[in-house]
């Protein structure tokens, strides 16, 4: 992104959202066929989210999802963590998507976590941009909150645990470029993201990332420097300034720049496909810096002069760290240089030989195949043959018997003289 303001963001489908995130997109229609109903449990959206406009300035009038029926498909979780789990569901028996809710102990036994999850959906549904999980509803089940989002492939952890090889150049910018648009959104309207791990960066198909959970998310003034009382986020993926101590020895105090420093780790993590390891916060009572508790996962980066290394060690600092909207527009610049452009075009050249590769194995297997076909053919008529052949010896003989037996029955040579005499008498007389 090129101007001196987000006043418009382009999602990928060419729907123009503003800097408060509104923008054209229509819910689905609703088609619900009332024959499925009796296979379906029917809900009505529910009541206990209400989001004031007072007091969430961030409410955009988002449309809410007009469904009819809701199918929670138990048996296909997607995740599961301490306080919650994460399901498929279908919409009107069409739209499948994902379904968060608490656990059901959790519900019933601790407020605190169940007016949390409330305060999670109202945040969410406030929230509209490319890059963070779309919400799509709420619904209650037996008095329990359930969160409605979008379906998403895979999380980040998932995909650099399986991926094998290095993930290619473009890949990485444009993860970091998605991540960095969606913090410069959440810190324009004074959003803290407080968790931003690997495990809450979710990829779509075509590796767009989106930023979710908003579990521990909070709002506040953007210039103000806050007193927490507790420890946010991901322990492996926490800045110094967010560990304090307990009680009145509390003195965890940080603003946005902590996303900006979770994104840091992000940026090693995407580069070494490695879960952050750092060292001990204290040795001999001080404070050890950051980029030396991190030295080993810096130290696994094989290309020191890697752009994202650079930018990631600038958040990894102790003090003046980049803010989300100078990250986003640095790693959109990078999209325009040509080393973005050749990776782009060698992993769609890559495709291309691979499906020529494809259709080559494919021909290959089917020739293969006429072989072995020609092959057991062949096996057949051998198999005939060594029968035959028996049964040819045996006649053979028998011809043989048969000329000598014929050899024994000619007629003496006087009786053929006089039989070809008579013969031609005939001849003459006739």
């Amino acid at each position: 992104m090129h101007g001196d303001s987000f006043e418009e963001v382009v999602d990928s489908h060419g729907s123009h959202l503003d800097r408060n995130g509104r923008g054209s997109w229509d819910p689905p229609p609703s088609n619900q066929d009332d024959g499925t109903q009796q296979q379906q449990r029917n809900y009505n959206n529910t009541s206990l989210l209400k989001v004031d406009e007072e007091d969430n300035p961030l409410s955009m009038s988002l449309p809410a999802y007009k469904y009819n029926s809701v199918e929670l498909l138990e048996e296909s979780v997607v995740g599961v963590g301490s306080y919650g789990s994460v399901c498929k569901a279908r919409l009107d028996g069409l739209l499948i998507c994902a379904a968060k809710r608490l656990h059901p102990f959790i519900h019933q036994n601790m407020p605190k976590a169940r007016q949390g999850f409330i305060d999670e959906c109202k945040m969410l549904s406030s929230l509209r941009h490319p890059y963070v999980v779309q919400y799509l509803g709420t619904f209650d089940i037996d008095g329990a909150l359930v969160l409605l989002m979008e379906l998403m492939d895979e999380s980040l952890t998932k995909y650099l645990e399986r991926s094998e090889s290095p993930i290619p150049y473009h890949t990485q910018i444009s993860i970091c470029n998605d991540i960095t648009l969606a913090l410069a959104f959440l810190h324009f309207h004074g959003i803290i993201h407080r968790d931003l791990s690997s495990d809450n960066i979710l990829l779509a198909g075509d590796k767009r990332a989106k930023v979710a959970d908003f579990a521990v998310a909070t709002k506040k003034r953007r210039t103000e420097m806050e007193k927490f009382t507790a420890t946010p986020g991901t322990a492996v993926y926490m800045p110094r300034e967010a560990i304090g101590g307990e009680g009145e020895d509390d003195n965890t105090q940080y603003d946005q720049q902590i996303d900006c420093f979770f994104f840091g780790i992000l940026g090693i993590q995407i580069l070494t496909r490695q879960y952050p390891t750092p060292t001990k916060l204290i040795v001999k009572n001080s404070l050890v810096p950051e980029l030396e508790r991190r030295k080993n996962d810096i130290g696994l980066v094989k290309d020191k002069n890697h752009p994202i290394l650079t930018k990631t060690k600038e958040c990894l600092a102790d003090e003046h760290r980049p803010s989300a909207e100078h990250l986003s527009r640095y790693f959109e610049d990078l999209k325009s240089k040509e080393s973005y452009i050749r990776s782009k075009k060698m992993e769609a050249n890559s495709d291309s030989a691979g499906a020529a590769n494809g259709q080559s194995l494919r021909s290959m297997s089917e020739g293969t195949e006429e072989v072995s076909c020609l092959c057991r053919e062949k096996e057949r008529l051998e198999t005939e043959l060594r029968m035959l052949r028996p049964n040819y010896a045996r006649l053979s003989r028998d011809h043989q018997k048969l000329k000598e037996q014929s050899g024994m029955m000619k007629p003496p040579a006087h009786m053929v003289s006089v039989m070809t005499s008579l013969l031609n008498e005939m001849r003459t007389d006739g």
